[in-house]
């Protein structure tokens, strides 16, 4: 969510609209990235966050280009957190890395923050505003019709998600 002091650093306008995105002002050119929407929580074994506080604790580490993490839900609707990581030419997501992803975020967060499954992936699909699609990867991971694929620029990206097999829980 955006602080309040943070929107000093907004030009000014006379009102502000906030879904309870949350957001990030860059503090050089002003510019607001969005990280996740609110209706992109997730309540796995009760303890409800929101993929932006993955993304800002996973942030600047070392060898991973980018991650998107998810709910995945069983017949019962028991929740179970994946965590699908880019990582740099060069670097591979070994187990050694997944740890250190794993003790990353129990620092930055609680142990209640690291995802059931942390899984490599070549790409993740962006919207042409440059937002990072979290709910249509969700939707594919539950095996959910997508509606709204043709607003991905890299529609490549959404076949591992279509057939990425994370087995039953």
């Amino acid at each position: 969510m955006l602080k309040d002091a943070m929107l000093s650093d907004l030009p000014k306008h006379s009102c502000y609209w906030n879904v309870s995105d949350d957001s990030w002002i860059n503090p050089i050119t002003k510019g607001l990235i969005v990280f996740g929407r609110s209706d992109e929580s997730m309540n796995p074994k009760g303890a409800r966050y929101n993929c932006s506080d993955i993304y800002f604790a996973l942030e600047d580490f070392p060898g991973m280009k980018d991650s998107v993490v998810v709910s995945q839900y069983n017949k019962e609707m028991d929740e179970r957190v994946i965590l699908f990581v880019k990582m740099l030419p060069g670097h591979k997501l070994t187990d050694e890395v997944k740890e250190k992803i794993k003790k990353t975020l129990e620092h930055h967060l609680t142990h209640e923050h690291v995802p059931d499954i942390i899984m490599e992936t070549p790409d993740i699909p962006y919207n042409m505003n440059g937002k990072k699609l979290n709910g249509l990867v969700k939707k594919l991971v539950n095996k959910k019709p997508v509606q709204n694929a043709d607003s991905v620029i890299n529609p490549s990206s959404l076949e591992f998600f279509r057939i990425v097999d994370l087995g039953e829980f």
